[in-house]
């Protein structure tokens, strides 16, 4: 299973980038993004949500843990 972080989940680019890597049940999401409550369709059984700011190496370093 192939682990994916995608920062700034909630920006037009990510959106179209989630919705297609979403078709591939194999691919385990992280969606990390300042505001957690902007992701409204969580698929808990391949995504998580972690909130953070992107320009902060400790919430990255977070994200990318598991």
């Amino acid at each position: 299973m192939a682990n994916v972080l995608i920062i700034g989940a909630n920006g037009a680019i990510a959106r179209l980038v989630r919705t297609k890597l979403k078709q591939n049940k194999d691919m385990k999401l992280t969606l990390f993004l300042r505001d957690s409550q902007r992701i409204t369709d969580l698929d808990t059984s391949n995504e998580r949500l972690v909130e953070g700011d992107a320009l902060n190496q400790s919430d990255l370093d977070a994200a990318m843990l598991n």
